[in-house]
């Protein structure tokens, strides 16, 4: 520990340091060992990880905005290609607004997923900002699509970012009104009703 708070890596070994090669900030920048010289280059922040407590069973949800609960979470144009915009659309009750949201007991987060093209909730290119697009995608088993679902005291539930911690959110609470995150504000935008869905019947032979 730096007497800043950060933190610097040494080898157990060599007693070299965790460097940022030429103390850039540019993504793709090469980490390397480096003597030992206290500089921004090598000293670090650590972030703590919230584990995710189950607050809900794993099925099949509709997944409507507080601001409005006619108005549901929502593929737009019920695609099911990667990079899909996700929106709030008027309730119809069609495929492009049904998820299936599982407790990952591996990770201690949930995964949202799509029932078109069994696609994930997932934060456009990893981002951790506030105002970051939040779109569908194929499985990564990546911190982008991993969620921590807490319960509010209205019954309604905060959807937040593993990584980040950043909420998801509505732009407006209109139909087609942007669904991205946010920091936390207290807005009903980010607060969500989570109704389950009667699953669909078993694989079998019926009579129609």
């Amino acid at each position: 520990t730096n007497a800043d708070r950060s933190y610097s890596f040494l080898s157990a070994c060599s007693g070299k340091a965790l460097d940022i090669n030429g103390a850039s900030l540019l993504a793709g920048t090469k980490v390397q060992i480096w003597d030992h010289n206290s500089t921004s280059a090598q000293k670090f922040s650590l972030t703590n990880v919230a584990v995710s407590e189950r607050t809900i069973p794993d099925g099949y949800y509709f997944i409507a905005n507080s601001s409005a609960t006619n108005l549901q979470l929502d593929v737009a144009g019920a695609e099911s290609k990667n990079g899909t915009n996700v929106q709030l659309w008027s309730k119809n009750a069609t495929t492009a607004q049904r998820w299936y949201i599982s407790y990952d007991s591996s990770t201690k987060f949930y995964n949202i997923q799509s029932v078109l093209g069994d696609k994930f909730l997932n934060i456009d290119n990893a981002s951790s900002d506030a105002g970051a697009n939040v779109n569908i995608w194929d499985s990564a088993e990546a911190c982008a699509q991993k969620w921590k679902i807490t319960a509010n005291k209205d019954g309604s539930y905060k959807i937040s970012n593993a990584c980040s911690g950043k909420l998801l959110g509505a732009q407006t609470k209109n139909v087609g009104g942007n669904a991205l995150m946010q920091d936390d504000s207290g807005s009903e935008l980010q607060g969500w009703t989570i109704t389950k869905i009667n699953p669909p019947i078993d694989n079998g032979t019926y009579y129609i």
